[in-house]
């Protein structure tokens, strides 16, 4: 490779921001099981038919689920269901469904999106989509769609009635946004209510948007408190109504506890020092703003434990500092508060709230910590929202932390601009958001927009979303290093950036995240990877759960180099894009590698797309881009990527350099293959093969490519297949050899796989 095009490809890395687009579909929906149903035998239409049996469901989340009357009855609904080719000589269908909820399809054999609309009574209720459905001749492809509420549709209503005894001192339904976790509707349950027989009833009805809702009722007596919760249905155009029984409170409902009421929450956190060694208390205050200068708070001895239902209170920093450090003894629970930083333009040099040695903090509905500037112009910049250290605790069963920032000055660096968790730190998020935040520095390193996990520290998702988030350098959602751990379980980390790596994440300096499930997604760089980025001893598991839709300029799901390690044993990568690698980029620049090794799941329906115009780049594996290092191929399948540019192959700028390896590109390194799949379309013709195909629209090796090669490698790679490929002779030049003995091979040139010369 010349000196021009190494300096196009560093350029180009630069530019991806500016010409790349994700395309993609992302499914929000709740997702349902389907009951199994007979497979119907397929007419005998045409040799390149298939059926696909689309299976329409959801299911209603919570034990007692509010819906509008019979829309959860399928048979009442009428649908349309639009397919678009992907892949194969299809043209969009459209399909018509009155009542039911499945239907058998014949379709072109290829690869289709799917777009499904529920209508109630002529109005758009309900949306759902499937995309890569992948459609064979002669066969049948079940494919379940789940139904989410049509939100752009308009508003519904929720119709609400509840009762409780007289006793009842404070009282509110809340209503939360199901993604977000934001509160959207406050009802003061005691204003105006009728009394009778004891009991009070509070009724009416609320406008809100087409989605879905969380409720929660919460109602407090001198001595005791209930707290109520359910999901509730919106449908745009429609009533989803609770009824008079729905819900009904009685006095034995309440559980025993030390209730008070008091008027701010400095008034609150300044009497924990007082409290009594076991002392377990909820304060209840009411709505309103409230400044308060920054309180430390911890008992005189032993442990307490302090709940605040903030009432729907927004309390604001005066002076300097975190506005609660939560000391060593303190368990500190909060719902349905705001805590206000002195915003992004008024520069605070701590986090919004400290979570110190032994101490602990929860997070519920209704909490939103925002607006806090910790900025540092001669030392590092630790956590812009929450900072937690020294085996300090942080749970997030909900709330908001958002609009935080850690910012800093050279040469120092920032870490997480909205939560850092280091010095044996541990957080566990089961829901709410962290989004919107930023680290940021003046020329020199940040890390983790929205989370930095380091230095012993711990953060376990299990649920909760971790979105749009800022940083210049390495994990524009979540960066771990310096010891930490990052444990993903289940939850979303999409539409975060990075300048340079890992906009969805970043594992670096000896880190660790573990994926056992949940999404990386919709996630973009301007140079490296877009979804994982791995570098400096840091190492990341996969072993279920998806990487995909995400877009940079090389890796645009993952990539690794400069002595990181990405072990795949499961799940898959997907839907990604970028010029070099669109599922995989292994090797940092030309020159230092990483290692990638593959013992399961599926590289599958990535984009590597050259740009073509005043700044030309080539494009290189759809699939995998391994360029130094280590790829090791245990077991699993890459298929369904391309590679392909905007002119054609003709052109005099193309060579063996560029647009190039539907499914692997190989520049140099060592490659072992001793299971799984390589898929290639064997006739060189894009986009005719089988739907499972590797494809380079230019011809040059649809399975593999080996750089400088004469050959293409366009014939699949299965699993019977060992091969080891070490290029001998640097990097400008040398030869390939196959089944490399050095690498255990047999010694074998042709390395058992057909080939077609150019």
């Amino acid at each position: 490779m010349t000196n021009t095009t190494i300096q196009t490809r560093k350029f180009m890395k630069k530019l991806s921001m500016v010409i790349m687009t994700v395309l993609g579909i992302v499914s929000l929906g709740i997702f349902a099981g389907c009951a199994d149903t007979l497979n119907p035998r397929l007419q005998e239409e045409s040799a390149g038919t298939g059926r696909a049996l689309i299976r329409i469901g959801t299911r209603a989340e919570g034990a007692r689920t509010l819906m509008p009357e019979n829309t959860e009855n399928y048979a009442a609904l009428s649908y349309t269901l639009t397919f678009t080719p992907v892949s194969g000589y299809g043209v969009e269908t459209n399909v018509s469904l009155e009542g039911g909820g499945e239907a058998a399809v014949d379709l072109e054999a290829g690869t289709w999106n799917l777009a499904v609309t529920g209508y109630k009574n002529g109005t758009a209720v309900l949306e759902g989509s499937a995309s890569n459905i992948e459609v064979r001749s002669g066969e049948t492809t079940p494919v379940s769609v789940a139904m989410k509420i049509k939100t752009e549709g308009g508003d519904g209503t929720l119709s609400y009635a509840v009762t409780f005894p007289d006793a009842v001192l404070k009282g509110w339904l809340r209503v939360y946004g199901w993604e977000d976790g934001t509160l959207a509707r406050t009802v003061d349950l005691l204003e105006t209510s009728p009394s009778g027989g004891g009991t009070k009833t509070k009724s009416g009805e609320l406008t809100l948007s087409g989605g879905y809702y969380r409720l929660g009722i919460d109602l407090y007596t001198a001595n005791g408190v209930l707290n109520w919760s359910d999901i509730a249905h919106v449908y745009p155009g429609q009533t989803t109504a609770m009824g008079t029984d729905y819900a009904v409170f009685e006095t034995g409902d309440f559980a025993a506890t030390d209730i008070h009421t008091e008027t701010s929450l400095a008034a609150v956190l300044s009497g924990i020092s007082g409290l009594s060694d076991g002392a377990d208390r909820v304060y209840v205050l009411g709505a309103g703003d409230e400044s308060m200068a920054p309180v430390s708070v911890s008992p005189a001895d032993g442990s307490v434990s302090v709940t605040i239902d903030g009432g729907g209170r927004a309390v604001s920093l005066s002076g300097s500092g975190s506005l609660i450090t939560v000391g060593s003894g303190v368990t500190l629970t909060l719902k349905n508060i705001t805590l206000r930083g002195k915003g992004q333009d008024v520069d605070n040099a701590a986090a919004l709230i400290t979570v110190n040695t032994g101490g602990t903090l929860e997070l519920n509905d209704g909490v939103v910590i925002t607006g806090n500037r910790n900025y540092h112009s001669d030392s590092d910049s630790y956590g812009g929202g929450v900072y937690v250290e020294d085996n300090g605790t942080l749970t997030m069963n909900g709330g908001v932390i958002s609009g935080n920032s850690a910012y800093s000055s050279y040469p120092s660096s920032s870490y997480g601009g909205g939560v850092y968790v280091g010095d044996g730190g541990t957080l566990t998020m089961n829901g709410g958001v962290i989004s919107g935040n930023t680290s940021n520095t003046l020329s020199y390193d940040d890390y983790g927009g929205g989370v930095y996990v380091g230095d012993g520290g711990t953060f376990t998702m299990s649920d909760g979303i971790i979105s749009d988030n800022i940083v210049n350098n390495y994990g524009g959602g979540v960066s771990v290093g310096d010891g930490g751990t990052f444990i993903m379980d289940s939850g979303v980390i999409s539409g975060n950036s990075a300048d340079t790596s890992g906009g969805g994440v970043s594992v670096g300096n000896g880190g660790t995240f573990i994926m056992d499930s949940g999404k990386i997604s919709d996630n973009t760089s301007l140079s490296n990877s877009s979804g994982v980025y791995v570098r400096d001893g840091g190492t990341f598991t996969m072993n279920d759960g998806e990487i995909s839709d995400n877009t940079g300029a090389s890796g645009g799901g993952v990539e690794v180099e400069d002595g990181g390690t990405f072990t795949m044993n499961g799940g898959e990568i997907s839907g990604n894009t970028a010029f070099y690698g669109g599922g995989v980029y292994v090797g940092g620049g030309m020159y230092d590698g990483g290692t990638f090794i593959m013992n399961g799941g599926k590289i599958s329906g990535n984009t590597a797309a050259a740009f073509y115009g005043e700044n030309y780049s080539g494009a290189e594996g759809g699939g995998v881009v391994f360029w130094s290092g280590i790829f090791i191929m245990n077991g699993g399948e890459i298929s369904g990527n391309t590679v392909y540019h905007s002119t054609p192959a003709t052109d005099p700028l193309f060579d063996h350099e560029t647009y190039a390896g539907g499914g692997v590109y190989i520049g140099t390194g060592t490659f072992t293959k001793k299971g799984g799949t390589i898929y290639g379309d064997a006739d060189a013709i894009a986009g005719n093969g089988n739907v499972t195909d590797n494809t380079a629209t230019s011809g040059k090796g649809h399975a593999i490519y080996l750089r400088n090669s004469t050959t293409l490698r366009n014939s699949t790679a299965g699993p019977a297949v060992t091969l080891y490929v070490k290029r001998i002779g640097g990097i400008h030049g040398g030869t390939w050899t196959f089944n490399d003995t050095s690498a255990g091979g047999v010694g074998d040139t042709t390395g058992n796989w057909e080939t077609n010369e150019e």
